[in-house]
């Protein structure tokens, strides 16, 4: 499979979870803004629904002042007050910028119709006073307009609450599918996370044994060479012996780093990492100086493997140095904080020794690598590497001949 498949494959999962956040803040944005314009088209309908039935309301009036045998002079003032209300509902209807959205053109020319009635033959015919049956007449027949037009203004409310209240329904459904949608993609990223770092501390694994496995042999193959080489009639090479020392000396070491390391994960102990590298400080016989920030000393975390690593770092400082005048070791060690992302504890371990040429640096991880002739005892700057890579940690080595060495480790911290 090409790299930019795996690639795309492996993003897969964000891209799906991305385009679920953005439907659902669609949705939302959607169903508030379609809130606020069915509230906005709610009112506008209420407005006309409100004249109509004041325009049938004033009729009503004015029908039942015309059908009075005699008019007195208040109820004729009545009269004439109820016909100029009905005529400035009829024009205020009718001036609504967006009456054409809910009415049809039927409906308005019904509208324009009645209110050319009443300016033109009902209102004349009422100031007059004496002509009230003409005037009736008018009135009843522009009555039926009138209803015809509430009656469209009531349906299209109708309409428009059922189509608001499915569309409502519409937008909850897909805020829901969304929401549903981004926690399967949430949970399959988990899931997948999961999986790859336990390959990935597998694989560590593997390489890590591999490598201890390898180094145990070496030593085993040093002994079976010495014993094979011994003479009951001869004294043995002093040489011999002491390499056959130093071998017994490594496995013992190697052995001891391999049951730190299998209990590491058991031993839910934490301690405060002074605690620990001032351990360290009392057991080495160099002088090692230590510098640590008032939030890193505090800082509680896994001591075997901390230990192990830092112990071991020290180590190869130590014989860095046996030949320097006024050796020393200095360790560093501070909090690097980053945005949105998992704090991580820096360590760093600085000698003043000979320091590493580049062609000796880039094989400073390699296994089985020394410029000590064999002579190195512990798990090495390989194995460390190792261990810090299955904890999902790093390694960095910078070194300047005549100088010394600085070996910096990162290691991530529970948010």
């Amino acid at each position: 499979m090409n790299d930019w498949l795996k690639r795309f494959l492996a993003m897969l999962p964000y891209i799906g979870l991305a385009a679920a956040v953005f439907l659902g803040c669609w949705s939302f944005l959607r169903a508030d803004s379609y809130r606020a314009q069915t509230d906005l088209i709610s009112n506008q309908i209420s407005e006309i629904q409100w004249l109509s039935s004041q325009a049938r309301e004033k009729i009503a009036h004015v029908t039942g002042y015309l059908q009075l045998p005699k008019l007195t002079e208040d109820q004729q003032r009545q009269l004439v007050q109820n016909v100029r209300l009905l005529d400035f509902n009829l024009n205020t209807l009718l001036s609504l910028n967006y009456v054409e959205s809910f009415l049809n053109t039927a409906d308005i020319g019904r509208l324009q119709r009645a209110l050319e009635t009443v300016d033109k033959e009902i209102l004349p015919l009422v100031e007059a006073g004496n002509q009230c049956d003409e005037a009736l007449a008018r009135v009843l027949a522009m009555e039926e307009d009138l209803f015809r037009v509430s009656s469209a203004a009531v349906d299209h409310s109708r309409t428009f609450s059922e189509t608001a209240r499915i569309e409502t329904e519409a937008a909850k459904n897909r805020l829901i599918f969304a929401f549903a949608l981004g926690s399967l993609i949430i949970t399959a990223i988990l899931i997948h996370q999961r999986i790859m770092f336990a390959r990935r501390k597998d694989r560590h694994l593997r390489s890590f044994s591999s490598l201890f496995a390898h180094m145990t042999r070496t030593r085993i193959s040093a002994l079976c060479l010495f014993l094979q080489d011994l003479n009951s009639n001869e004294k043995p090479d002093p040489e011999m012996v002491e390499a056959a020392r130093q071998a017994a000396i490594e496995l013992d070491n190697i052995n001891d780093g391999l049951m730190k390391i299998s209990y590491s994960g058991r031993n839910a102990g934490r301690e405060p990492l002074c605690d620990i590298l001032e351990t360290i400080k009392l057991e080495r016989s160099c002088h090692i100086e230590l510098r640590i920030s008032p939030a890193a000393c505090v800082l509680p975390v896994p001591a075997s493997q901390i230990g192990l690593i830092v112990d071991e770092l020290v180590r190869n400082a130590e014989k860095a140095v046996c030949d320097t005048q006024n050796p020393k070791i200095t360790i560093n060690a501070w909090l690097k904080k980053r945005y949105f992302r998992r704090p991580r504890l820096v360590l760093n371990v600085i000698d003043n020794g000979p320091g590493m040429n580049p062609d000796v640096l880039k094989k400073a991880t390699d296994p089985f690598f020394s410029t000590k002739a064999g002579r190195h005892v512990g798990l090495g700057l390989t194995s460390c590497s190792e261990m810090l890579k299955a904890i999902a940690g790093k390694l960095e080595i910078m070194s300047t001949s005549g100088v010394g060495t600085s070996v910096q480790i990162e290691y991530p911290l529970k948010a």
